[in-house]
């Protein structure tokens, strides 16, 4: 289904107001921390149609190491909220010779997971920043990491798509069903009209499409994402979140043939059935 409307992107920020503690962890493309530092971000409305958001950085004792403040009174061109508060921002072309990669942030109750994903100016995948996050005081159980077994069986599920111009929202089903054969795995996905099947091998706490790399990480998270982002046909970067063993999100950003960014997927599914 296709509706013609334009969706509230600034109650879409407002829905991540609150104090938000957590951790950065950069990660190398190994998943090996390179830094893990405690973090602190508040996000509170001023009025009407102004944010102050400041991240203060902590060393491990605790002490401030930094802090940043940002007003906030529009949103950037490349930047798409969903009305639960789940976001992407990032590059809206990639090019030769240039930085290129996003950021995505998922939101449940009181607690928030986002990744940062970034290619270097040969358009590989160099390195990402996991974000966990929960609302202070909040008293949330973080997920646990997420492994192969976790996301096997049938998945069902609905997505939402927002075009980037902001106009256009498309929503449809969605079905993924994982198994494991031996040391792979087979993924069946289907999204609307469109189906695929595609396999894997396991390698750790990866799964290796090919040109395309898994990642399971800390905190129930996940990246999906080219090792080279190439022009010439369609690609998608994505992050996911096993919430809890049957609840699932994903959220990808979209681009075509041309490297120019389409728009943003937003999917919520639930797990109905085992692998």
């Amino acid at each position: 289904m296709v509706e013609s409307i334009f969706p509230n992107q600034w109650n879409g920020l407002l829905k991540n107001v609150g104090k938000w503690e957590g951790s950065f962890t950069r990660m190398d493309l190994d998943g090996k921390v390179l830094e893990d530092m405690p973090t602190l971000v508040q996000i509170e409305a001023l009025g009407e149609n102004t944010v102050r958001q400041v991240n203060r950085y902590y060393h491990p004792d605790n002490s401030l190491k930094s802090e940043k403040e940002y007003i906030i009174t529009s949103l950037s061109q490349g930047l798409l909220f969903f009305e639960n508060g789940a976001f992407s921002q990032g590059s809206m072309q990639l090019a030769p010779f240039a930085e290129f990669g996003g950021e995505f942030g998922l939101i449940h109750e009181n607690r928030r997971l986002r990744l940062v994903l970034l290619y270097n100016n040969d358009n590989q995948f160099s390195r990402f920043t996991l974000i966990r996050e929960q609302l202070a005081e909040g008293g949330a159980q973080p997920s646990a990491s997420l492994s192969v077994d976790a996301l096997l069986g049938e998945w069902e599920g609905e997505a939402v798509q927002l075009d980037q111009n902001h106009f256009d929202r498309q929503t449809y089903s969605t079905r993924l069903v994982v198994k494991k054969e031996g040391s792979r795995i087979v993924q069946n996905i289907q999204a609307g009209t469109f189906q695929m099947t595609s396999s894997a091998e396991i390698v750790g706490s990866r799964l290796d499409f090919g040109k395309v790399q898994v990642r399971l990480l800390a905190g129930g998270a996940s990246c999906v994402c080219p090792t080279i982002a190439e022009i010439g046909k369609p690609f998608f970067l994505e992050i996911g979140w096993l919430i809890a063993p049957d609840l699932r999100q994903r959220i990808t950003r979209n681009f075509n043939g041309k490297g120019e960014w389409t728009g943003v997927t937003l999917i919520t599914e639930r797990k109905t059935g085992l692998g």
